[in-house]
């Protein structure tokens, strides 16, 4: 028989058949099988399936199904019945490659699809459904490794859609820990091939928490994606005043790898994102980021990343990893200016209600250290390895430059070492950590500098202007808390500082000692407009946030001043003793000056008993016992003279009997600008630490 003959009876059997087929379904009541649709279901979820409406098949080389009103149960601790609704849904499929194994979905429409995907409190997800029996194939939801996941992926079966829609659809997450809920209600999505082997266009618009966006572009070929091959695609997109481009090719991606692609986003401003990230994003100014992402769905790799925000900027390469209970980032990074004031976010500011009234003024006590929580939640959901170099960095009064450190997070445990920074053109370094891992965080601090412009530093912090020189300087401590003013309520540890020469404007010296010049009509022949300090020393210790001086003095040439007793860093008091020993008759009427108050509000108050009755000779000081500036020669010069100093004796009354005039003035006068003086400390600290709150 020759191979014509056999086709041709080929060809009419095969005729034969399929209309047979055809007659076969429609004889069958398709409407009649909606118990056993649902009893597979049920089999193969664990869930129940309803199908309250009609069930239609259209038979053809094409054919068609529509199935009105379905429901999904939800898991039994949802909190709503249904898990998922359809109020209509049509597909059809071309039945010749069905034969072959392949799904070619001609058209398919789902009409106000209402889904809702939620966790109970302990973060189980409703769509984790029950295993299958033992023997079948495992859910998706399943743990697969890769090598699984790579096998499946190449197997066929994957649906072709020519045509997709959704109109009137509704997504709606629920976050059973936190209460949270996010909503996507798409308006009207449509996803078209225009001709076999054709690009796929797509068109959707919508809004996400009421917020509204838009999403256009090009996918290549459906049949390529499904075969494996490389894709490219070109998506744009404009949500919450920002604009997104998304450009590129993926080289395999039914397996998630040679993903290669340019992104591009840029707005107004960070804090627009609030109806898709929450409250409390900063107000930054305008963002502009791109970077090129490569790599895989495990390992995304982006390079070339710059980034904008106000007056700030980032540029760099940082790699992110997926695998593990978090997202692990590594890379470096670096910054002309980080403004770190912008980055704070002022809805964290916990109010009173509205109802309540506000604590009346006289109770409002003015503070200089913020008690408003640190947010640190962050800390537990990402861990990095990032080095990192900052040009500028600003965000209080004191500036930092050439900032250099590495950061490292690990489930909540953050250490910065080493750090590096200029304060006031000194070099400064030292390591921190901060274990956000407790129930109340933990920080510890070293800082060390060598060599420190002290009067630079003073001036560029706002605390003064008045002095000239040079220090070297360690801390060292320790706090737990979770606000700035918590920590320093627990602070643990020590300061210390040592100067050598420099010099002090006469009138801020004038006031330390007491305004003597009052008293003698003129403190230094020729009315000196600088006053020369031989050194200066401080050795606090920190015990429970209270501030402790072990050894704290001035030295000039006309005078030594010491400084005794405390600062309480928990309700922020000052309970110290200026204690001045002059050098020289026309200083005799110097005394004690007690300072009191709070750091943002200190007084002033002179012995003037002491005063008053010293006024014959000069009021001796006994200074401090070797003990108390052990360590200060660590700093970098055993034989500094305040060292020397600090453990010299004196023979209380010792010194001049020289007696001045009009004592009375020169108390008053020393009221007024010491009040002024420190009154410009208060000014700093708040500068230093945020301005606090009134």
């Amino acid at each position: 028989m020759r191979l014509a003959a056999v086709l041709k009876w080929a060809g009419i059997a095969a005729a034969v058949l399929v209309a047979a087929v055809v007659a076969l379904l429609y004889s069958v009541d398709v409407d009649s099988y909606r118990g056993e649709i649902a009893e597979e279901f049920r089999k193969a979820t664990g869930r129940e399936l309803r199908i309250d409406g009609g069930i239609d098949l259209s038979i053809s080389l094409s054919p068609a199904v529509v199935i009105e009103k379905v429901a999904v149960a939800n898991a039994g601790w949802g909190s709503r019945p249904t898990m998922a609704t359809v109020e209509r849904a049509e597909a059809q499929v071309e039945l010749i490659p069905l034969i072959a194994g392949d799904i070619r979905v001609t058209r398919l429409v789902l009409v106000e699809p209402d889904i809702l995907l939620e966790t109970d409190a302990r973060g189980v997800p409703n769509w984790r459904f029950e295993r299958p029996a033992k023997g079948k194939p495992r859910s998706t939801a399943d743990a697969q490794p890769e090598s699984d996941r790579q096998a499946r992926s190449d197997a066929p079966g994957i649906p072709l859609f020519e045509r997709m829609e959704i109109r009137r659809g509704r997504l709606t997450y629920r976050d059973g820990r936190t209460g949270e809920t996010l909503r996507l209600d798409l308006a009207e999505v449509a996803a078209r091939v225009a001709s076999p082997g054709a690009p796929l266009t797509l068109e959707a618009n919508g809004a996400w928490n009421r917020a509204p966006f838009s999403i256009s572009g090009s996918i290549d070929s459906p049949a390529r994606l499904a075969s494996g091959k490389s894709v490219k695609l070109a998506l744009k997109g404009e949500a919450f005043g920002f604009d997104a481009m998304l450009s590129g090719a993926v080289a395999r991606p039914t397996r998630g790898a040679g993903i290669d692609l340019l992104v591009a986003v840029g707005g107004d401003d960070l804090s627009s994102l609030a109806p898709a990230m929450g409250p409390g994003l900063p107000k930054l100014g305008p963002v502009d980021l791109s970077a090129r992402l490569t790599g895989d769905a495990w390992k995304i790799e982006v390079d070339k990343l710059k980034l904008k925000f106000g007056a700030s900027d980032l540029s760099g390469k940082i790699v992110l990893r997926t695998p593990g209970p978090r997202l692990r980032v590594t890379g470096t990074l670096a910054s002309t200016t980080l403004d770190l004031a912008s980055l704070r976010s002022e809805s964290r500011r916990s109010a009173a209600p509205a109802a309540e009234k506000p604590p009346p003024v006289e109770a409002r006590q003015a503070r200089v250290f913020p008690d408003e929580p640190i947010a640190l939640d962050g800390l537990k959901a990402v861990d990095l390895d990032l080095k990192m170099s900052v040009g500028r960095l600003i965000g209080s009064s004191l500036p930092l430059t050439d900032v250099k450190a590495r950061l490292k997070l690990g489930n909540g445990m953050l250490t910065v070492k080493p750090l590096s920074a200029l304060v006031a053109s000194s070099r400064v370094g030292g390591t921190l950590r901060l274990d956000a891992r407790r129930d109340i965080p933990k920080l510890s601090l070293a800082l060390k500098a060598s060599e420190l412009d002290l009067g630079r530093l003073l001036k560029e912090a706002g605390v003064t202007d008045l002095f000239e020189g040079n220090a070297a300087f360690s801390a060292r401590l320790a706090g737990t808390g979770r606000s700035v003013a918590a920590l320093m309520a627990g602070l643990d540890g020590d300061v210390r500082l040592l100067t050598g020469a420099g010099r002090l404007k006469t009138e801020a010296f004038d006031a330390a000692v007491g305004g003597a010049s009052a008293a003698v009509g003129t403190l230094f022949s020729g009315r000196k407009q600088w006053t020369v300090v031989n050194c200066a020393a401080a050795s606090f210790a920190v015990t429970r946030g209270r501030a402790t001086s072990r050894a704290t003095l001035i030295d000039t040439e006309y005078s030594t001043v010491a400084v005794r007793g405390a600062v309480d860093l928990a309700s922020e008091t000052l309970h110290l003793t200026v204690e001045p020993r002059a050098k020289t008759v026309t200083l005799n009427v110097a005394v004690p000056v007690h300072v009191r108050g709070t750091l943002a509000q200190p007084s002033f108050r002179p012995d003037t008993g002491a005063a008053l009755k010293k006024l014959g000779g000069l009021l001796g000081i006994a200074l401090f016992p070797p003990a108390a500036i052990a360590g200060l020669g660590e700093l970098g010069d055993a034989g500094n003279e305040c060292v020397k100093v600090a453990g010299a004796k004196q023979r209380p009354g010792a010194g001049s009997r020289s007696r001045p005039a009009a004592p009375e003035k020169a108390v008053e006068k020393l009221e007024k600008d010491a009040e002024d003086l420190l009154k410009g400390l208060g000014k700093g600290f708040r500068g230093i630490f945020g301005g606090g709150k009134n």
